[in-house]
C-alpha cells in the first residue's frame, strides 16, 4: 500500500516505520528511534530512582537520629533546673540525722537506742556478749558493714528471726542497725514484741545508723578488708552522708 502524505509527515501503513520530512526535504525514519529514546529515558529514570533510594533511606535515618537526640537534650535540659535546685538545698548531715532520729523515736517509742561510742566499747570489751545485726539488703551489706555483724533481711518476720537466730541472741545484748535507723528500729520492735525474753533493756537500735557511724569515720569492712565506702541506699538518703565521694552502689 502506498504512503499517504499529511503535511510534512507521511502516514505509514501498519507495521511500517514512520518518517518525517526534514527541512532539507529528506525523509527521516523516527518511529523506532523515538521508541528507543523513550525506553532509554525510562531506564535512566528507574536507575536514578534506584540509586537515590539508599541515599534517601540514609537521610531519613539520619533525621530520625537527630530527632531522637533532640528529644533527649530537651529532656535533660528540662531536668537541669531541678538538679540545680536540689544541689543548692542546704542539708547539714548531722542535723538531718538528728531530725530523722526524732522521727524514728516517734514511730517506735518502745525501742531503745545505743550510741556509736557505747557500741564500740561493747564490741571491744564484751564482744562475746553482744550480737550485731545489719538490717539492710545484700548489695548494701556487700559494699560495707560493721565488722562481725550478721545481715538479716528487712522483711523478715519475728517468727523467722527467732527460728534462725533464737539461740544466737539468747542471753546476749542485741543491737540492730541499718542506713539511718528505720528498718533496724522496726526489726528491734518486732523482736521485743515477739519474744517476752527480749526487752528494751537488751535490744537496741544504733542511733543515727550506719550513716552516722560512717560520718564519724568509724571502721567499716568489705568482707574482711577495711573500706571507706558506704552504700547510699539511693540519691535522696545518700545526702545524709557527709563524705559523698565515698558512696558506692557496688563493692570495690
Amino acid at each position: 500500500m502506498p504512503s499517504v502524505p499529511c503535511n510534512d509527515v507521511e502516514i505509514m501503513p501498519a507495521n511500517s516505520t514512520c518518517s518525517r520530512i526534514n527541512p532539507n526535504g529528506n525523509q527521516t525514519a523516527f518511529g523506532g528511534l523515538e521508541k528507543s529514546i523513550m525506553l532509554q529515558d525510562e531506564r535512566a529514570e528507574m536507575l536514578f530512582i534506584q540509586g537515590s533510594l539508599p541515599t534517601m533511606k540514609k537521610s531519613m535515618k539520619r533525621l530520625e537520629s537527630i530527632a531522637r537526640h533532640d528529644q533527649i537534650w530537651k529532656w535533660a535540659l528540662g531536668l537541669l533546673p531541678c538538679a540545680i535546685l536540689l544541689a543548692m538545698v542546704p542539708l547539714p548531715a548531722k542535723a538531718d540525722l538528728v531530725e530523722e532520729q526524732r522521727e524514728i523515736r516517734k514511730q517506735h517509742p518502745n525501742v531503745a537506742h545505743i550510741g556509736a561510742d557505747q557500741l564500740e566499747d561493747l564490741l571491744k570489751n564484751t564482744r562475746d556478749k553482744v550480737v550485731l545485726f545489719d538490717v539492710r539488703e545484700k548489695p548494701e551489706f556487700e559494699v560495707s558493714h560493721i565488722e562481725g555483724s550478721i545481715r538479716v533481711d528487712p522483711g523478715m518476720t519475728g517468727e523467722e528471726f527467732l527460728s534462725q537466730y533464737g539461740d544466737t541472741v539468747q542471753n546476749r545484748k542485741v543491737v540492730f542497725y541499718c542506713s539511718v535507723g528505720y528498718r533496724s528500729s522496726s526489726m528491734a520492735e518486732i523482736l521485743v514484741n515477739q519474744s517476752p525474753a527480749h526487752s528494751s533493756e537488751n535490744v537496741a537500735n544504733l542511733r543515727y545508723g550506719l550513716f552516722g557511724w560512717h560520718n564519724q569515720q568509724r571502721k567499716l569492712v568489705n568482707g574482711k578488708s577495711p573500706t571507706d565506702l558506704i552504700h547510699p541506699y539511693n540519691f535522696w538518703w545518700g545526702r545524709l552522708i557527709e563524705r559523698r565521694e565515698s558512696t558506692s552502689y557496688k563493692p570495690k
